[in-house]
């Protein structure tokens, strides 16, 4: 934390000049530094001049080497900081992993030191698991517990684990397992005992619970943990990808315990084949897609309507999805309308219990023969303080 000078020791990213014998001057230098003789290698030159900032007396490069994140705070009331000192201390959190901050208040200091607390916390999830079910899946909206909607597909079909097959790269194979950091693969869960990318043939278990199992461990802040599996479709409908039984279970670092539910993730439309026994295709228009509620933030619901124009006699299904971000569509309303001709559509989001971000609204009608799709947006979103996991 600085007030606006680093007065002792010199400049802290090593430039300028080494020296042994002063440490101490009377304003901020970024042209003179004090050379430190028990650092490790690279230790750099005694006296040199523009030939220590690539070794460990550049406070940035010594943090990054010991894997060190810096948090600098400018605690000055002054509007927008600037100069040596605040561009100083913005290079040592940048090259470190670290953040900048300017508090100008008790009050501030008090929320960035909150800040930093939160994002040195070490673990994002203890005794982690993600179970995800097919044996009873949605279809049509209805529950179908035959166990006949999905069939697992093993690939490669070597029983037991893999670790390693000519052709096929790290996120394919089913199922792949893996965990990883920013710098190193890591051994994907405590069921494992080699680095990943991994391949487990789960047909035992597919075929005694019709569901995937996974026991994920510990999941450390920048750690990413994915699989990847293959499913054949075994019926047509419209289906959920997962059951109401499927979750991810995990604890914080003060063991209570939280759990997500997988359910109505994601859905698709399975079919075999398309018959038509007109000669043509139909056509399907959507307009005057909006939100009823105006186009500012987002707030607790999320109202819209829009208006299909259909020339056909067929059955239409609309989908309505949000999109939050980059990430997957994810469908939260369908209505099937008949009788074609122009029909007029509500329906409404519920924002409670989703992130911060911006967000997407996309409709998607189609019929046997025909098929339309819009979208609206971007809308920003503030969550508040709650917290999330991002599945991807």
């Amino acid at each position: 934390m600085s007030d606006g000078e680093f007065n002792y020791f010199g400049d802290p990213l090593a430039r300028g000049t080494s020296y042994v014998s002063a440490y101490c001057w009377t304003s901020t230098y970024n042209n003179r530094h004090y050379w430190f003789s028990d650092l490790p290698s690279p230790l750099g030159t005694l006296g040199s001049t523009g030939m220590n900032d690539g070794t460990n007396q550049n406070m940035a490069n010594y943090a990054r080497n010991n894997n060190i994140r810096i948090y600098t705070i400018f605690f000055n009331d002054i509007a927008s900081p600037s100069g040596t000192t605040w561009d100083t201390m913005g290079t040592l959190a940048t090259e470190t992993r670290g953040k900048r901050y300017h508090a100008k208040s008790g009050a501030e200091l008090d929320n960035v030191y909150a800040e930093i607390a939160g994002d040195l916390k070490e673990s994002a999830g203890i005794g982690t698991t993600v179970l995800m079910d097919f044996g009873s899946i949605v279809v049509n909206d209805q529950l179908d517990t035959s166990g006949n909607v999905f069939a697992y597909v093993a690939d490669p079909e070597t029983d037991g684990v893999s670790t390693a097959f000519a052709g096929y790269p790290a996120n394919l194979g089913s199922t792949m397992v893996r965990k990883y950091n920013l710098t190193h693969e890591l051994i994907p869960g405590p069921d494992y005992s080699d680095v990943g990318p991994l391949w487990d043939n789960m047909t035992p278990y597919w075929n005694a619970n019709k569901q995937l199992y996974f026991t994920v461990g510990t999941v450390k802040l920048q750690e990413t943990w994915e699989t990847n599996f293959r499913m054949r479709v075994l019926k047509e409908g419209s289906i959920n990808l997962m059951g109401p039984n499927s979750l991810v279970s995990f604890k914080d670092e003060d063991g209570t315990v939280s759990t997500l539910k997988l359910e109505n993730m994601s859905s698709f439309t399975a079919t075999s084949s398309t018959i038509f026994t007109g000669a043509t295709w139909r056509t399907i228009t959507i307009r005057d897609f909006e939100r009823t509620d105006g186009d500012g933030d987002l707030t607790a619901t999320v109202p819209v309507t829009w208006t299909t124009e259909y020339d056909g006699f067929r059955p239409v299904t609309h989908d309505v999805y949000f999109i939050h971000g980059s990430d997957p569509k994810v469908r939260f309303y369908q209505q099937v309308t008949t009788g074609g001709g122009t029909k007029t559509l509500f329906s409404q989001l519920d924002m409670s219990r989703l992130p911060g971000g911006q967000y997407y609204i996309y409709v998607h009608a189609y019929s046997d023969d025909a098929h339309a799709e819009a979208i609206i947006g971007p809308w920003q979103y503030n969550a508040g303080t709650r917290a999330f996991i991002k599945l991807e």
